[in-house]
């Protein structure tokens, strides 16, 4: 039995389980993933809307500051309440525009792009539209934010996936080394049991002794291993009995042949005896007639 089948099952088996493992966690990865992003998608159009109504609450304070300064011509204290407004973090520029356009105090510094939410709203006094207020607010900062939860997400299911990885593959080893051992146990031992009696059988060895277990594949092959085993020395046995009575039957042949062998002698003996009495009798008639 090749020692190394259990470890090519064992390697098999865990690289197997190892495609399944990563298959699965980057399944898990990208799914969750998805749902935190979506989350943060949706948390960061929740900043974006409550953003909104901020600008316009600011821009409804706008208008109803700015009358009075306007009416007054005191565009100083209308350029200190744009001032104050841009000390807000979300907001890029605050104009107050006269009905032709122009501002009253101080030119918009400002670049409309994709971060930049633009409201407008007319400054409306005695029924009287004297200008409009325009405020510029910027998404940059939950922009970043939701970047950077994003970057975090990332690295945080990273660490979370290497983490659960590790502790996937060290139950994994343990569970491969016990399979291992109750492969080692219940299928190699007895195959290199049942193997190493087929080699001695083959080298003419029929005394082996086998205790087939259970009622698997291994239980079979090794019942019918000792089934073959006892009809071969039965045969043996069989062969060796007929030998045995074809050697008596010989043997009670050849004895049989040397009797009549020795009778057939004896009568020859006793003929020529006879022979030689009567030639002899001749001999002396012969003498006595020429005598």
């Amino acid at each position: 039995m090749n020692k190394s089948l259990g470890v090519k099952f064992a390697l098999i088996s865990l690289g197997l389980m190892l495609i399944i493992i990563i298959i699965s966690g980057g399944s898990i990865y990208i799914i969750q993933k998805r749902v935190m992003v979506r989350n943060i998608d949706d948390k960061q159009a929740s900043l974006i809307e409550s953003l909104n109504k901020k600008g316009e609450s600011l821009l409804n304070f706008m208008t109803k500051i700015a009358p009075d300064a306007i009416v007054s011509s005191d565009f100083v204290k209308l350029a200190s309440y744009a001032k104050e407004l841009k000390k807000d973090k979300e907001v890029v520029e605050a104009v107050f525009l006269n009905p032709k356009g122009k501002s009253f105090a101080r030119k918009k510094s400002v670049t409309e792009n994709k971060d930049i939410i633009k409201l407008r709203s007319p400054i409306v006094f005695d029924d009287k539209v004297l200008g409009t207020a325009e405020l510029y607010l910027t998404k940059e900062l939950i922009n970043r934010s939701s970047e950077q939860a994003k970057r975090n997400i990332n690295k945080y299911l990273r660490n979370l996936l290497g983490k659960l990885l590790m502790i996937v593959i060290g139950g994994l080893i343990l569970l491969e080394a016990g399979i291992l051992i109750a492969l080692h146990k219940v299928i190699i031992i007895p195959l290199r049991t049942t193997t190493t009696a087929a080699r001695q059988a083959a080298d003419g060895n029929l005394d082996i002794t086998l205790n087939p277990k259970g009622k698997d594949e291994i239980f079979h092959l090794q019942n019918s291993i000792v089934i073959m085993l006892r009809k071969i020395k039965e045969t043996i046995d069989l062969i060796t009995i007929k030998q045995h009575e074809a050697e008596e039957k010989a043997k009670k042949a050849y004895d049989q042949l040397r009797e009549k062998e020795q009778e057939t002698l004896q009568k020859t003996q006793k003929i020529a005896q006879y022979q030689n009495k009567e030639v002899k009798k001749i001999e002396r008639f012969l003498n006595s007639q020429g005598g």
